[in-house]
């Protein structure tokens, strides 16, 4: 519920569907359920408070008839990363390196909503390996095969370059321009029920 003012109240409903706001100032509210995952959106303007008012029914409408939800940008976003990693295509293998190097600085929610070619995952996979921390210009050194100084490249998580390939062409074929998604899954929401 959105108040005039801007300030917003959210509830949540029991198993039963059942909700209560608590008291509020009389004026017109928005109703909305702004992202519900598997439903459409629900928004009613102009709704009027005025002291204790019992509300209508909120009725939603399902996005697709079965479990499958359909892949677009509204629905993906609010799924968990590990929701969007379970829902690619791939192997164990290329899921576990995704894992590996895509963990430690940002969600995979920004890794998934982009889509390159596989040139672009190339350079993108070369510099979240590459290079160190936040830095933009440091690049991590090692010791050259031959043992002859300082200036072979080597990557910052110990992935190899069979690994970074592996990697980008998998991003390319699940991320890439023309790449197609599937219907999402989403994980059961688990509820908690009062103890007897």
């Amino acid at each position: 519920m959105v108040a005039p003012n801007g300030v917003r109240t959210t509830v949540y409903t029991n198993e039963d569907g059942h909700y209560e706001f608590p008291k509020m100032q009389a004026g017109a509210y928005t109703l909305r359920i702004p992202t519900p995952r598997e439903f459409h959106p629900y928004r009613i303007d102009s709704v009027q408070i005025d002291g204790t008012a019992k509300l209508d029914d909120i009725v939603l409408e399902r996005v697709s008839p079965g479990d499958g939800l359909p892949a677009t940008p509204e629905i993906e976003t609010q799924l968990s990363g590990a929701e969007l990693l379970w829902n690619v295509p791939g192997t164990g293998e290329e899921k576990a390196l995704f894992q590996k190097n895509c963990s430690a600085c940002h969600s995979w929610q920004q890794v998934f909503r982009n889509r390159y070619d596989e040139r672009s995952w190339n350079l993108i996979v070369d510099r979240m390996t590459h290079y160190s921390g936040t830095s933009l210009v440091i690049r991590i050194k090692g010791t050259s095969s031959t043992g002859g100084g300082n200036n072979s490249v080597s990557r910052q998580d110990g992935t190899s370059d069979d690994e970074a390939n592996i990697l980008t062409k998998w991003l390319a074929r699940i991320r890439g321009p023309e790449a197609k998604d599937g219907p999402l899954r989403v994980f059961p929401v688990l509820v908690e029920r009062p103890r007897a």
